[in-house]
């Protein structure tokens, strides 16, 4: 957990810089960009963080939660579970300005906006997710907005999605590819 606020008490702050070498986080319990009241600050312009397993990754997660990631460079995120930007009633910022974020297992999803308020800024970099995108999800606010880079997918893609769900896409560059069995754009 990267700022967690549930024993420290509110506004507990934690910052995480990486420029290079490997970070191997195994199989169990989730990371946490910003967790129970906390902030979180991850930042990766070079090197590689793997998350591997079963752990999924969230950024901003649980009410009075911020957490932010940002993405540049050379930098790689490589995990394999479910990916939440806001979740839990917590606000999430990831920003992609470079470097490569990727999911690989086809059977969770990449969530911008998870019953919270999630926004995903793409200036560059690539992203390439398997399995389902949705831009905000339950009681929720999903912002994405792309400029630059390119977003790799090959499932479901849905804005807006179950009971109180707004997802807005701002695209002004960049590309998004939606391939794949089962590629429907809703």
């Amino acid at each position: 957990y990267i700022g967690n606020g549930a024993s420290g008490g509110d506004a507990v702050t934690g910052p995480f810089e990486m420029s290079g070498g490997t970070f191997n986080k195994a199989t169990g319990s989730q990371i946490r960009v910003g967790s129970s009241g906390g902030n979180g600050f991850m930042t990766i312009t070079g090197g590689t963080l793997n998350n591997d397993g079963s752990s999924e990754f969230q950024i901003g997660a649980g009410s009075g939660t911020e957490g932010t990631v940002t993405l540049g460079g050379i930098g790689t995120i490589q995990t394999n579970n479910w990916f939440s930007i806001g979740r839990s009633g917590g606000t999430g910022v990831l920003n992609v300005n470079g470097g490569n974020l990727n999911k690989t297992n086809g059977n969770s999803a990449f969530i911008v906006g998870d019953a919270s308020t999630g926004t995903l800024n793409q200036t560059g970099g690539t992203i390439t997710t398997n399995g389902e995108v949705w831009i905000g999800s339950g009681n929720s606010t999903g912002n994405y907005n792309m400029s630059g880079g390119t977003l790799h997918t090959d499932s479901w893609f849905v804005v807006g999605r179950n009971g109180g769900g707004t997802g807005t896409i701002t695209m002004t560059g960049g590309t998004i590819n939606n391939t794949g069995t089962g590629s429907d754009f809703v």
